[in-house]
């Protein structure tokens, strides 16, 4: 064996540990990404900001929390960013009514009523009793 193959192999041998060495930090950071929902979702938000869909997970996780203004905060960017994302309204709604702010919430339950696909007939279904409700009591005020 020559003097070159032998460098050869130890350039080789020696780029791979490097190669090994960053690839277990990058595996080692993006775990701790996954050590909860909301890191998972935060993360993923702040690399893919103008996705509807990542901002509505997002505002789940702190609905989930009991976070229901940082819920909300989240729901209007994921609404701003695609407003025929009909699961956001309905997600809107809950959490408004869930802080207090049931007549800022009937606009959203109003507009999930009457767009939202026959997949959602149950989230429909509460979304117009409460409406319902809401309406009943102006009524009686």
């Amino acid at each position: 064996m020559s003097s070159v193959d032998t460098s050869a192999n130890r350039a080789g041998l020696a780029l791979m540990a490097i190669m090994i060495v960053l690839l277990s930090v990058a595996a080692s950071q993006r775990n701790s990404v996954w050590t909860s929902k909301l890191s998972l979702w935060t993360d993923v938000a702040y690399k893919t900001p103008n996705k509807s869909r990542v901002h509505n997970s997002l505002g789940n996780c702190y609905y989930l929390l009991g976070s229901y203004v940082e819920a909300v905060q989240e729901y209007k960017i994921a609404l701003a960013l695609d407003k025929g994302n009909i699961e956001v309204y309905y997600n809107i709604a809950n959490n408004l009514a869930q802080i207090g702010m049931l007549a800022e919430a009937i606009p959203y339950y109003r507009h999930f009523c009457g767009l939202a696909p026959t997949d959602y007939a149950d989230a429909v279904q509460a979304s117009c009793e409460r409406i319902a409700q809401w309406d009943r009591e102006q009524e009686n005020r």
